[in-house]
């Protein structure tokens, strides 16, 4: 179906590769937010330069939790902050997130925030210490990230979340929940 098109956009470098490799006329087309949006984070990026440092790391994943991969990649990291005893506070935020209740007691450092609006996603977002996007082997590549990028805020991400973001100041790949942990224990550097 796909080597029938005249054109293909993708948003991932890596998966224009491998259409090219079948011979789908790929082109990569990476994602970059309209005018408003960029507004929006650069707002935040501006309140954040006011804040003050938390003295426990405040950790946000968001994102939309009806989205698979999103849901399970939230799912898992409650879970390790849970079974490890993470000396950071783990935000969930984002539509649908509230079916991860479930996952979640009241005495643990993991917050469940549900679905929040503009508002509240400003105040979050200029009060938080770094994104935390943890996510299964998908396609595509993660506005989010671009996103964050403008905030300011630091972006640890797992190697298959990262996909087109690689050896960037500000962005924090980790292969493993030790290299998690010891991404959360350090300082962490703005995105330029």
């Amino acid at each position: 179906l796909l080597n029938t098109c005249n054109s293909l956009f993708s948003l991932s470098r890596a998966e224009t590769l491998l259409l090219k490799q079948f011979q789908i006329k790929s082109h990569y087309f990476p994602y970059y937010p309209t005018q408003d949006v960029i507004l929006f984070f650069t707002k935040i990026r501006n309140e954040r330069n006011k804040r003050k440092p938390n003295k426990i790391k405040r950790i946000l994943m968001l994102g939309s939790a009806i989205n698979e991969p999103t849901y399970l990649g939230m799912k898992n990291r409650i879970q390790y902050f849970v079974n490890n005893n993470v000396s950071c506070d783990l935000f969930i935020a984002g539509y649908g997130t509230e079916k991860l209740k479930n996952e979640i007691s009241e005495q643990m450092n993991v917050k469940l925030l549900g679905s929040i609006g503009e508002d509240e996603l400003a105040n979050l977002l200029s009060n938080i210490d770094a994104i935390l996007i943890h996510q299964p082997a998908t396609g595509g590549a993660l506005n989010r990230i671009v996103e964050m990028q403008i905030t300011g805020i630091p972006i640890i991400a797992n190697f298959e979340s990262a996909r087109n973001y690689y050896d960037i100041k500000g962005i924090y790949v980790y292969n493993n929940d030790e290299e998690l942990l010891s991404i959360l224990s350090n300082g962490l550097s703005e995105p330029e």
